[in-house]
């Protein structure tokens, strides 16, 4: 299992550390469910982009317009 030891390194070295931890499960489900090699790569990184989502801070505006107004006084605008 070379291959997939490498993979998973490549999932984290590239930043995708929720595909990397997800990737076996991923590889058993693929395989019983007979997926194409599209439709696991597709389900894979839709995790990690999913995963990634949750963990988007949310500025609303009240936040963005003091941040806002801070910066463009400091410029000059």
């Amino acid at each position: 299992m070379v291959e997939l030891e490498r993979s998973r390194k490549l999932l984290s070295d590239f930043g995708l550390s929720t595909a990397a931890e997800l990737l076996d499960v991923r590889l058993e489900e693929a395989i019983q469910h007979e997926m194409t090699y599209a439709t696991f790569l597709c389900g894979l990184l839709d995790m990690e982009e999913q995963e990634r989502n949750e963990n988007v801070i949310y500025l609303g505006p009240p936040l963005i317009s003091i941040l806002f107004e801070k910066y463009s006084t400091k410029n000059g605008a």
